[in-house]
């Protein structure tokens, strides 16, 4: 088995990384998906549509990036394509999914403030937790 050394300094900063982009990515994408597309061509519109994609793809494979550049280690081309298959995968399915989330009105279902605060942190843990998985598979398959 190899053995992966991350500094202090690197393991903060991953960590940091992480939590921050955890917990402005939900808010953001509540807010890009109240804009209003009226009165847009249809390719703006497809393109608009691409941005939540191409800005977790972008995040992921960052903290990949920075992770294994860390710690000193290479991975091969499988691990690689690995990696990008199940980032582009993930980043198609985050954003339709918050898109879903955030189309719930807790007000209406008289919800209370606690389970609406719980509500709002479900989209901070699971792109917390896809993250860390990824960087966690991306470490592990490291030569």
């Amino acid at each position: 088995m190899i053995r992966i050394k991350l500094g202090l300094k690197e393991i903060v900063s991953l960590v940091v990384a992480i939590i921050v982009a955890s917990a402005l990515i939900p808010i953001d994408f509540n807010l890009f998906y109240e804009t209003s597309t009226t009165g847009w061509s249809p390719t703006v519109v497809t393109l608009w549509n691409l941005i939540p994609l191409m800005i977790i793809l972008g995040l992921v494979l960052g903290l990949i990036t920075y992770a294994v550049s860390r710690a000193k280690t290479k991975l091969d081309a499988k691990t690689i394509v690995e990696i990008a298959i199940a980032a582009i995968v993930i980043c198609a399915l985050v954003p339709t999914a918050f898109q879903q989330f955030y189309a719930v009105n807790a007000t209406a279902l008289g919800w209370s403030p606690t389970v609406v605060t719980l509500w709002n942190l479900i989209p901070l843990m699971v792109i917390l937790a896809l993250v860390m998985g990824l960087i966690a598979f991306a470490v592990s398959k490291a030569k």
